[in-house]
């Protein structure tokens, strides 16, 4: 991201969250969110991607927030269908954002965005909280 004069920003919540997830596919969403938003913010005079994590109502939140020119309100309802991309021919297969949604709904959790051409996109990963557990039997 530095290569591309991208400001990498973390928010993230000090208490310690807990879910049971497989951590390569929650990688995976991740990455997939952050790369997106690096092509979002691409030609931005303001170049920022906000990687934030709140602890609300026993549940995780992740944020993925970028300073980009927004999801146009006609598509949006659209990105999280198989296949669909904005991007150039041979730049993107239009299954990464319906094979993130699809992880997180597996983790018993939810993938949204919201977006505004004003004030860029943000992807919201919301996944339960486990109990901490003491017993060791």
């Amino acid at each position: 991201l530095s290569a591309s004069d991208v400001n990498l920003i973390f928010d993230l919540e000090k208490k310690k969250m807990t879910t049971y997830c497989n951590a390569i596919q929650l990688e995976q969403v991740i990455s997939n969110l952050v790369i997106n938003a690096k092509h979002a913010v691409y030609e931005s005079s303001k170049k920022d991607i906000t990687i934030s994590s709140r602890l609300r109502d026993g549940r995780a939140i992740i944020e993925i927030h970028d300073t980009g020119t927004g999801i146009p309100e006609d598509i949006i309802e659209k990105i999280f269908d198989p296949f669909f991309t904005t991007k150039d021919v041979g730049k993107g297969t239009g299954l990464g954002l319906s094979i993130s949604y699809g992880i997180i709904s597996e983790h018993n959790g939810n993938l949204s965005v919201t977006s505004s051409p004003t004030s860029g996109t943000t992807f919201r990963i919301t996944l339960p909280i486990q109990p901490v557990s003491t017993d060791f039997e």
